[in-house]
């Protein structure tokens, strides 16, 4: 289990016997998202460009996504009462009310970037860019060069030396 996941756990706990308001729930539902970008930075460090990439998009959505749920945190529990009246879940359970605003809230961040993806892609690869060495033609070694081995044998270390 990683640590969002278990942090999530912990509040949906905390939440069940009353430790924590459903406001603060709400509240640590988005800090366990944003928080578990710190896994995908890690694995990062040793990656090669597309895993950067991957764990750049993952960053940024948490983020933006935290960002976009806290700025309309009132909106999106107005809308977990709306889905919870509609699928039988009682208006004073909150630890479902929880699950059900957590599942929202990545839903919008899903929703809000669809429309953007290839300008989001293309941030990626503007952002993390292939390195591809420059390709270099021989100078001194040529057919007729190779064709005699002591030639060859000469024209090697000027070859390498540039």
């Amino acid at each position: 289990m990683q640590s969002s996941h278990a942090t999530l756990v912990l509040t949906l706990t905390a939440l069940g016997a009353g430790q924590i308001t459903y406001a603060n729930g709400l509240a640590l539902a988005i800090g366990a998202n944003v928080g578990t970008t710190i896994t995908a930075v890690l694995g990062a460090l040793s990656a090669n460009v597309e895993g950067r990439r991957l764990a750049a998009a993952h960053v940024i959505f948490n983020v933006v996504t935290g960002i976009l749920a806290l700025a309309a945190i009132r909106q999106f529990a107005l809308a977990v009462d709306w889905v919870a009246a509609r699928v039988g879940i009682a208006a004073d359970d909150y630890t479902l009310k929880l699950a059900t605003f957590h599942t929202l809230f990545n839903l919008a961040g899903i929703v809000v970037r669809l429309p953007l993806i290839d300008r989001f892609v293309r941030l990626l690869e503007r952002m993390f860019r292939v390195w591809e060495p420059e390709v270099v033609r021989p100078l001194y070694l040529n057919e007729a060069a190779l064709e005699i081995p002591d030639a060859a044998l000469a024209a090697l270390p000027r070859e390498v030396s540039k």
